[in-house]
């Protein structure tokens, strides 16, 4: 298993239950909500449908009230393909257009400004940065169709039961609250570095949270379709 960085975004349209939210979600996008299997994919279409896959559930209703969240699937099949695990509280995001540059501990490398001359230097980190932010400003568009106002990054794969807790309906306000964490908002994050063996470093965490906008239904499909 990769150790690799879990983006996760705060679901603010659930309303009532699943059937409910989605079609209030096919409302507000104006793109048809398609429910399939991936054992019986003949509706899935190579378009701008969500497409949510209930693996071997015979509902929506079913697969949501048993794993507490559904996969939410754009742009099936093709490299734009994004998929969304989508639960009462927040939302898990996959996808080649959201995945960060480099595993966890090169992630982590640019969080803490953790520059040397021949591992992740200044130059690396001024790339990066550049390219952080704007991943940051896109991500926020695209969690505006989720009404989204707040964001966290840490490594999924080292703190699995927290990707478990979040699947199946945690608050990210919750998830915050453990004091296990290092919570980073402003880049770079400061460290000791002479003692930098005494950091937990699978419990950094990058935390972002910003005013919602009006959403623009027509500014988010020029910019993602």
């Amino acid at each position: 298993m990769g150790i690799d960085v879990s983006v996760h975004i705060n679901n603010n349209i659930f309303e009532k239950n699943i059937i409910y939210t989605l079609e209030k979600l096919k409302e507000i996008s104006s793109y048809d909500v398609i429910i399939s299997s991936f054992h019986d994919n003949k509706e899935k279409k190579i378009g701008f449908e969500w497409i949510v896959n209930i693996d071997d559930y015979h509902t929506v209703e079913e697969c949501f009230e048993n794993d507490k969240y559904i996969k939410l699937i754009r742009r099936w099949d093709t490299v734009k393909e994004t998929e969304f695990w989508f639960s009462k509280n927040s939302i898990d995001v996959f996808g080649e257009e959201f995945m960060i540059r480099g595993r966890w501990h090169y992630f982590l490398k640019f969080l803490i400004g953790d520059i040397k001359k021949d591992d992740f230097n200044e130059e690396d980190f001024i790339d990066y940065k550049n390219w952080f932010d704007g991943y940051i400003e896109r991500i926020i568009e695209y969690g505006k169709i989720f009404n989204s106002n707040e964001l966290i990054m840490f490594c999924g794969d080292l703190n699995q039961d927290i990707q478990e807790k979040l699947w199946t309906g945690e608050t990210i306000e919750k998830i915050l609250k453990n004091d296990m964490w290092t919570i980073i908002e402003d880049i770079p994050y400061k460290i000791n570095m002479d003692n930098y063996e005494n950091y937990d470093t699978a419990r950094f965490l990058f935390h972002k949270k910003w005013e919602n906008n009006l959403f623009d239904i027509n500014k988010w499909k020029k910019l993602f379709g």
